[in-house]
């Protein structure tokens, strides 16, 4: 919800022609709440992992059933949708410190570096975590559900807000 009513106020401070220290405040809640996500999707991955290499053990010793070279690579080749979901974390976590340092150089200099390609790949960054979180057999938490529909919105309505302060550039 605190993503949601976050967009909204991006949106509105986007109309109303607002102070750019208010629209760098929204945005660093937009971000905080995103990171929330992420960090609620790696508890869930982190949770869940000692168990998911115990069932891939498991399953490569009933799969080899004696008669197979390397049980290790079965049980790594099981274990892939578990590296995808721990990779689309980091990924997404990265992502959101690319974003950070946006905000602080922003902060900082007034001028808001070009994020039109960090806003382009977010929305896939999130979107793809949540499948990934999925092909490992995971619930995706609530909190990231919620986030992923309105990073690039957020993110496009920063640098729309940002262009429209500094004259349609």
């Amino acid at each position: 919800m605190k993503w949601f009513l976050t967009v909204l106020v991006l949106l509105s401070l986007a109309l109303s022609g607002c102070t750019e220290h208010r629209a760098q405040i929204a945005v660093q809640t937009a971000l905080t709440a995103a990171a929330e996500g992420v960090d609620a999707a790696d508890s869930v991955v982190n949770e869940a992992l000692p168990a998911a290499f115990e069932q891939a053990g498991d399953d490569a010793i009933e799969e080899c059933a004696g008669a197979c070279v390397d049980p290790m690579a079965i049980a790594l080749r099981n274990l892939q949708p578990w590296t995808a979901a721990m990779t689309g974390v980091r990924h997404a976590a990265d992502t959101l410190t690319l974003l950070e340092s946006g905000l602080h150089v922003w902060i900082a200099t007034g001028a808001l570096p070009d994020w039109s390609g960090v806003c382009a790949e977010s929305e896939e960054v999130f979107g793809s975590l949540l499948a990934l979180l999925q092909s490992a057999g995971l619930q995706p938490p609530e909190l990231l559900s919620t986030v992923v529909p309105h990073v690039s919105t957020a993110c496009t309505l920063v640098v729309g807000l940002v262009q429209s302060q500094l004259g349609g550039e």
